[in-house]
């Protein structure tokens, strides 16, 4: 064994394993969050509609863009204005991988109004 491959060896190990302990060791397992989601039905698709086409009419009048940007935000602000909001608490946990599963939804209590 030549004193390169000592060295390499001597290490490479200690290093793997610090990085592997910051990597997964350091993550919380489970999270929990707050998200927000709109609850569409068929007697708004006429208002959603127009109301995507008219912005995307004016979002940028003048521009030889194409409206592939803008068509997502329309659409994202038609369900704001016009779907009824619904929030969820949901708890997460950490795959192996990094990728985060759900693993409980439960429905946020409405705020009350003074």
């Amino acid at each position: 064994m030549t004193n390169r491959t000592f060295i390499t060896t001597l290490f490479a190990a200690p290093v793997l394993t610090l990085f592997a302990v910051v990597l997964f060791g350091c993550e919380a397992a489970e999270r929990t969050r707050t998200i927000t989601e709109y609850d569409c039905n068929t007697s708004t698709a006429q208002d959603r509609a127009e109301f995507i086409l008219d912005c995307l009419e004016a979002g940028n009048p003048k521009s030889d863009e194409e409206p592939e940007d803008w068509i997502p935000l329309c659409m994202r602000k038609a369900d704001q204005l016009f779907c009824k909001k619904r929030k969820f608490v949901v708890t997460e946990t950490k795959k192996v991988g990094g990728f985060w599963t759900e693993t409980h939804r439960r429905p946020l209590a409405p705020e009350r109004k003074p």
